[in-house]
């Protein structure tokens, strides 16, 4: 059980250990001290530190690809989930003075995206003082090392900065290549996974910020103390709700204490790893008691001086669903719907949005923040990736536990498709090689003939062919109706489209004129193999049919987005484009 502690104090602040910088702090409206953002560079990527008017901004340079657009480089580096839409295009207008329109970046170009943006002078200055004492890195050689295992979430650079108060240039040009040579098998820094150990060199004992505990010896046969039995990791729940919820951009904090200061005097401590924290970008802050161990009444003590505290109470053998169920009610969001209740979102294309939870973080139109999607599903019945990314790019986050939960992941392929052309006639030409029909196209047919050879009559056809012994014309530019007639009455079959004006209906007068099978859309298509209530329904406009090797063709006047277009292309379909008559 972890400890539990009210000290009586005067109080003037409040701080998460490992989550703010300590370097300057300022109270808020509630008198809760707050702390200014730091800059700080991530080891091995080219990011600096620009200077503009009364910001400064930590930028890394992004090279454009092939089918880069900057909403979704922007979406990528998780920046669209932040409330400063306004202040980071106009930053990155500024970084980028060449950039004339934010909508046109092409292959090959350099863009500065902004990561950080912190202004400058609201840091209430530190008192003057000489400096502290900074051992350089060369004598850490013979000093001893700590074995750090790495938890979930963590970034080494994190995990150095919480612990040793070492300049950033002793950091990035010394420290971090003594890390290097001590951990041989660590070939990036910025790529660590939890369980793994690496061997962090104690700077000094003055600048040790905070040490890293010795493990008490235990006697043989002693029971384990009560620590022990709720060590970091060891809860059920634990590992699923701080990966989901930091999938949903929400800061989950399980390591460390957190002081929750008392108004009245005094204040609360609790241990992170049986307290964890969800820190909110709505400003929320929810305690989840893991094992319901905070009494009732420290818990309506804290919701009483802070109102934007929470503490929910998890049951012994709660279940995921219940726990995840009763945190998401305590988070504050505007809207949440649970499973069987729909949203529509999308336009030429609609998407039916069924799940576990629809988390709609904010009503306001000034705050950004994407539509949540979160299903509990494993891989088989987890959402397509192609689908994922064609919603992310229309504000919607697709958060399937455990299915969709991977790691990093290569570029989407693109999925090949087929133009119709640009009229009528390259549509009718493409559908009759689709379907191995054999044709004549612009060829001069003799209809009629006198015996003496003095009278004939020859009609130009657009499309001629012979099927099943009788010789068909299909008219494209519009053929006289005495004409046609007249072909009708020498036993020629005709097809005129030239009235059409709608590619898909005279698509579907074509193949009901070959007699060949064809579905008209719109198609609902769910995206995973779920049931209904917990689904995504796509809505697709169109029509299928079949061509002369089995394949479905599906057939559409919409430039379908590329992961729609991909989608169908694992559903086993063949995408056609209908040209705009």
């Amino acid at each position: 059980m972890g400890r539990l502690t009210i000290v009586f104090l005067v109080i003037l602040g409040f701080m998460s250990v490992g989550t703010v910088s300590q370097s300057a702090a300022s109270v808020d409206e509630e008198g809760e001290k707050t702390y200014a953002i730091s800059l700080t560079r991530t080891a091995d990527l080219q990011e600096e530190i620009y200077e503009l008017e009364d910001r400064k901004v930590l930028a890394s340079p992004h090279l454009v690809g092939k089918g880069d657009y900057l909403w979704k480089i922007l979406r990528k580096k998780g920046l669209l989930r932040r409330k400063n839409l306004k202040e980071l295009l106009s930053i990155l207008k500024k970084l980028n003075p060449s950039l004339k329109n934010l909508d046109l970046i092409h292959p090959g170009e350099t863009v500065l995206i902004p990561l950080k943006i912190v202004p400058v002078g609201t840091a209430r200055a530190r008192t003057a003082g000489p400096p502290p004492e900074v051992k350089t890195v060369a004598v850490l050689k013979d000093m001893p090392f700590d074995l750090y295992t790495v938890r979930p979430g963590d970034s080494l650079t994190k995990v150095i900065q919480g612990r040793y108060d070492l300049p950033a240039r002793t950091l990035y040009n010394e420290y971090l290549d003594l890390v290097k040579k001590l951990n041989p098998t660590l070939k990036n820094l910025d790529r660590v996974h939890p369980g793994q150990k690496i061997k962090l060199p104690i700077y000094s004992p003055r600048v040790v910020k905070k040490a890293i505990p010795v493990a008490p010896k235990e006697r043989p046969g002693a029971p384990p103390p009560a620590e022990k039995v709720r060590a970091a990791g060891s809860h059920p729940l634990r590992k699923a709700l701080g990966e989901i919820l930091k999938e949903m951009g929400e800061e989950w904090i399980e390591t460390g204490e957190h002081f929750v200061p008392l108004k009245s005097g005094g204040e609360i401590d609790l241990k992170a790893e049986s307290y964890p924290i969800i820190n909110l970008t709505n400003g929320r802050r929810v305690i989840v008691d893991l094992e319901h161990a905070l009494p009732e009444g420290m818990a309506k003590l804290i919701e009483a001086n802070w109102k934007n505290y929470r503490v929910v109470h998890l049951e012994k053998g709660e279940g995921l669903k219940t726990a995840l169920d009763r945190i998401l009610d305590a988070c504050g969001y505007a809207r949440i719907r649970r499973a069987g209740k729909p949203l529509t979102v999308g336009g030429e294309i609609p998407v039916q949005l069924t799940a576990d939870w629809i988390v709609i973080p904010s009503e306001d139109p000034n705050r950004t923040g994407d539509i949540l999607l979160i299903t509990l599903a494993d891989e088989q019945a987890a959402t397509p990736r192609s689908i994922r990314e064609y919603l992310a790019g229309v504000g919607v986050r697709v958060i399937d536990y455990p299915g969709g939960m991977g790691g990093e992941e290569e570029p989407l392929p693109e999925a090949p498709r087929m133009q119709a052309g640009n009229d009528a006639r390259a549509l009718v030409e493409t559908v009759l090689t689709l379907l191995g029909e054999k044709f004549s196209r612009d060829m001069e047919i003799p209809v009629f003939q006198s015996r003496n050879a003095d009278l004939k009559l020859t009609v130009k056809a657009d499309f001629f062919m012979n099927r099943g012994g009788r010789d068909c014309v299909i008219d494209c530019t519009g053929l006289g109706a005495d004409i046609l007639r007249f072909l009708e009455k020498h036993r020629f079959r005709t097809l005129t489209l030239g009235s059409f004006k709608d590619a898909q209906r005279l698509l579907e007068r074509l193949l009901a004129y070959l007699e060949v099978p064809f579905t008209p859309g719109p198609y609902r298509i769910p995206a995973a193999q779920r049931e209904d209530s917990r689904n995504i329904l796509l809505e697709i406009p169109g029509l299928t049919f079949r061509n002369a090797q089995g394949e479905v063709i599906f057939a559409s006047k919409l430039e379908l987005p590329a992961g729609i277009a991909l989608f169908l292309h694992e559903k086993g379909y063949r995408n056609l484009k209908l040209p705009a008559l």
